[in-house]
């Protein structure tokens, strides 16, 4: 799930450190040089049906902050 997307270095290692100590799981700040952007995602789910719930549930805790947020999926 991709939490945002952001252009700022240090912007986007803020936002991937408070999304560890608030979830407590895995948190990737990946850098996309065709789009020069780092896009932070955070978890690994099994289902769309758990990172759906997941999704719902940062929506709910926390809907300033990850208004954006979305479920994408990386290639296996």
């Amino acid at each position: 799930m991709q939490i945002g997307s952001y252009r700022n270095t240090r912007y986007a290692s803020e936002v991937q450190m408070l999304a560890r100590e608030r979830f407590n799981l895995p948190v990737v700040n990946d850098y996309n040089a065709t789009r020069r952007l780092y896009q932070i995602r955070i978890g690994f789910f099994e289902t769309d049906k758990q990172a759906a719930e997941f999704l719902a549930k940062l929506r709910a805790k926390h809907p300033n902050d990850y208004k954006d947020a979305w479920i994408v999926q990386i290639g296996k």
